[in-house]
């Protein structure tokens, strides 16, 4: 029995020494690989880096060489040297230099058109007086004279309208706008041909429109006939009561053989 034991660890070692020497090869085999795979990528990098530094001086000599046949060709053309150009020269320490006002005859005027605003809905009554602010809003200075009201016939056709109205002009502090010109409008002694849209413009700049509705001249809306009543749904008759299920009776416990018993 002491020889068989001693067999059986004997064994064992060697397995184990087998087993260790084998996870040292392999381990000796992947570092081997890993190291040829990095001179491998070190060799590459080291081959692009060459290509893209002999690209490079390839592509400065080609870009010298076509600046000066472009400097040449412009030189032969204008008859002096080169493009035309400027370019701007700072100096610390000193300050900068101011610019000179633009002359009248080289200011532009602004270009924003005005901005006309008014409540789009005005109501009035035969024989009455109906009132009609609005607001004209400007980034420069508004003319009163380009301010009118027109009525809209059929086909969009303006026609001359009735309205009487005041302005005022102000400036503003600051904003969007710098200036804004509020106006007033009124029409006495409404008739029914009154009742139709109105155009407040200024100039051939820019226009709003808003109406003018005469409460007795306008048809009375229809009236909606009414919904017919439904009929009361049928009220359901209650389900009948279910009979009590019959308790069942316990079923008779049956003692189960427990088989033959042995004895030892």
């Amino acid at each position: 029995k002491a020889r068989l034991e001693e067999e059986e660890r004997l064994r064992l070692e060697a397995e184990e020494k087998a087993r260790l020497e084998e996870e040292e090869r392999l381990r000796l085999e992947a570092e081997e690989k890993a190291r040829l795979e990095e001179e491998e990528r070190l060799r590459k990098e080291a081959e692009e880096k060459a290509r893209l530094e002999e690209e490079a001086v390839v592509s400065t000599q080609s870009t010298g060489e076509e600046e000066e046949e472009i400097f040449e060709r412009d030189l032969e053309k204008s008859g002096h040297g080169g493009r035309q150009g400027h370019f701007g020269l700072m100096v610390e320490d000193c300050p900068r230099p101011t610019r000179e006002p633009r002359p009248d005859y080289l200011k532009r005027e602004s270009v924003a058109k005005p901005s006309i605003r008014v409540r789009p809905v005005h109501q009035g009554q035969t024989e009455g007086k109906v009132i009609v602010d609005f607001w004209i809003y400007g980034n420069g200075p508004l003319d009163e004279a380009a301010v009118s009201i027109v009525k809209l016939g059929r086909n969009r056709t303006e026609e001359e309208s009735r309205f009487v109205f005041k302005l005022a002009t102000e400036e503003t502090d600051g904003g969007r706008y710098s200036h804004i010109m509020k106006g007033r409008a009124a029409m006495d002694d409404l008739a029914c041909e009154d009742m139709s849209r109105y155009l407040v413009k200024y100039g051939d700049y820019a226009s709003r429109h808003f109406s003018v509705l005469i409460v007795d001249c306008m048809e009375p809306r229809p009236t909606r006939e009414p919904r017919p009543t439904r009929e009361p749904r049928p009220t359901r008759e209650p389900r009948p009561t279910r009979e009590p299920r019959p308790t069942r009776e316990p079923r008779p416990v049956e003692k189960r053989d427990p088989g033959p018993k042995f004895w030892y």
